[in-house]
């Protein structure tokens, strides 16, 4: 009996072991799992934490710069300052000197100083006088001192300033027609300018082709203008009719064919081939031999797909062209 129960304990234990070993590797895994979601998320926190710190580093730094020019701002607003109460102080100093020169004018004068004229025109403001005060103002404002010591002189100046401003009538009416004769005098010559106008137009009018205009009719201006209009055509006729007859009103650029380069379109061109619709048109014995005509690596080309690729062009199927070169080999046809 006993040991049946034994027994019976034993497989007990070894069934709650198994039971045990079974659930501890999904428990460790699960803690493990949750320690690297706490993990990751720390880092996460971490990161955004050093984001911020670098932003707030950075916004430090630039409050420091603020504060260096606001610091620097004031100390120039306390220079100015400075200045300004240095200047306010000065003007109140000249101030001072200008009324008591202007006091010694009165004494001197036995007028007012604001009826004393001035080279300058500045009325001068009334102060005190003193002793000090003058013998300060002696070396600042020694050109006006200067008329005080003698005040006939000023005196004796002062009509000489008035008379020039106050011309005497007789003056001005001998000044007047002296300003409106050489006004008048360019205008005495209108036939000049009538006569001058038939010279220029008279050999310009050529006399075969000119109709007769009368004079009433068209002014020499026109006439001037028709002749030109008509003398140009008759030139080119004359020198190069076939261009004229053959060079149609648009000009294509024939370097959009491929193959054909600035040098190759020079020559076509002068061969008379200009837009696209005539280098369809044209044989390619013909292109072949324009090129051998010029020499050179130009009789190395080969014109085959010309033709055709203006054809396309003329048409103004560009995709169409477009594929077509793309199995050209530098403008030939692949073998």
């Amino acid at each position: 009996m006993r040991e049946l129960l034994i027994l019976f304990g034993v497989l007990i234990g070894w069934v709650l072991g198994y039971v045990f070993r079974l659930y501890m590797p999904k428990k460790r895994k699960e803690e493990e799992l949750a320690f690297q979601r706490e993990l990751s998320e720390a880092k996460d926190t971490i990161r955004r934490l050093e984001t911020q710190l670098s932003q707030y580093q950075h916004l430090q730094e630039q409050l420091n710069a603020c504060e260096a020019q606001l610091q620097q701002k004031t100390e120039e607003l306390e220079d100015y300052n400075a200045k300004f109460t240095s200047a306010e102080t000065r003007i109140e100093t000249l101030q001072q000197h200008i009324t008591s020169l202007e006091q010694k004018i009165q004494a001197a004068t036995g007028t007012p100083a604001a009826e004393i004229p001035s080279e300058t025109g500045i009325e001068i403001p009334m102060a005190k006088t003193s002793p000090e005060v003058e013998e300060e103002s002696s070396l600042i404002i020694q050109p006006l001192i200067s008329p005080i010591e003698a005040p006939t002189a000023i005196e004796e100046e002062i009509p000489q300033v008035v008379e020039p401003e106050t011309p005497p009538e007789e003056a001005v009416e001998e000044e007047i027609p002296r300003e409106i004769e050489p006004v008048i005098s360019p205008i005495e010559a209108p036939p000049a300018v009538e006569e001058e106008i038939p010279q220029v137009v008279e050999p310009e009018t050529p006399p075969e082709e000119a109709p007769p205009v009368t004079a009433t009719e068209i002014e020499p201006e026109v006439e001037a203008e028709t002749p030109t209009e008509k003398v140009m055509p008759v030139a080119e006729t004359e020198l190069q009719p076939e261009a004229v007859r053959l060079t149609p009103e648009k000009i294509d650029n024939l370097r959009k064919i491929e193959g054909i380069g600035p040098k190759v379109e020079q020559l076509l061109n002068e061969a008379g081939i200009l837009t696209f619709e005539q280098l369809a048109r044209t044989e390619v014995e013909r292109l072949r031999a324009i090129l051998e005509g010029a020499g050179g690596i130009f009789k190395a080309m080969d014109p085959a797909s010309w033709p055709e690729q203006a054809g396309l062009a003329a048409r103004g199927d560009w995709e169409a062209l477009k594929t077509l070169q793309d199995q050209l080999d530098g403008g030939r046809y692949k073998s």
